[in-house]
């Protein structure tokens, strides 16, 4: 079956609707409506096709980040560093920071990280924020993190590793964003259907269409996502529970 791509699935959203006017209802406000419940269906279930790889570096050049889940990186005597400075030589040495990364980019939950490469050896354990701060606190820097723990938008390894850091995350990802009639992503190449449903149900909602046909594809789209979920290996919203796992 070949894959659709966004034009593709736009057309087949507007099949099902009466908004074959184009000036009232742009390709492009419904691509934005199919990357809004395409991230959706992601924050809420755990969709098979979603889950992939992704990794976060920090060296001199990727230092700063818009987040306040980590702290600014220090001098030792206290005084904030700059990305200029850090990029010049400066190496930050608070461990609040040195401990912390952010999430790679587009991930929403992380199921498994590894340090500096992708091996059985590297992979961290997982521990709830409690308990890592337990077992970690604001330790000294310079070690090879044995564990993880989420805290905010940022992931904690402890004990508290060097500078240079780079881990890799699998977890349930974003899609790619759809933008232009060629565009393909994770739900035009495994749920276009889900994804067609779901944009349909928005359209409805935002009023693009009659009141009268709120929930039309109540039916399809609960079917679709049944689908997808089988082949995710679950039905439901299953909780993570911490394993304390320690390496030997």
């Amino acid at each position: 079956m070949t894959t659709p791509n966004a034009g593709e699935l736009e057309d087949r959203v507007r099949s099902w609707l009466t908004s074959y006017n184009k000036q009232k209802l742009t390709p492009e406000a419904i691509y934005g409506l199919m990357n809004e419940a395409g991230n959706e269906l992601v924050e809420l279930f755990d969709l098979w096709f979603c889950k992939a790889w992704g990794s976060v570096a920090r060296d001199a050049d990727n230092a700063v980040w818009e987040t306040d889940a980590i702290v600014p990186p220090l001098r030792a005597d206290g005084s904030p560093l700059t990305s200029t400075e850090i990029g010049a030589g400066a190496v930050p040495v608070n461990a609040p920071y040195l401990r912390a990364v952010p999430y790679p980019d587009r991930l929403l939950r992380p199921r498994r990280a590894y340090l500096g490469t992708i091996t059985k050896d590297s992979e961290l354990a997982f521990l709830m924020e409690d308990e890592f701060e337990n077992e970690y606190d604001f330790d000294s820097a310079g070690n090879t993190p044995e564990a993880y723990a989420l805290s905010g938008d940022s992931i904690l390894l402890g004990p508290t590793p060097g500078f240079d850091v780079t881990l890799w995350v699998q977890g349930y990802y974003q899609p790619q964003q759809l933008e232009e009639e060629e565009d393909e992503n994770e739900f035009t190449r495994h749920g276009h259907t889900l994804l067609v449903y779901a944009t349909q149900n928005l359209i409805i909602k935002y009023n693009y269409e009659e009141e009268v046909r709120a929930n039309l594809f109540a039916p399809e789209f609960g079917k679709a996502l049944r689908a997808a979920l089988a082949q995710s290996g679950r039905v439901g919203d299953v909780a993570r529970q911490s394993v304390f796992q320690r390496k030997g």
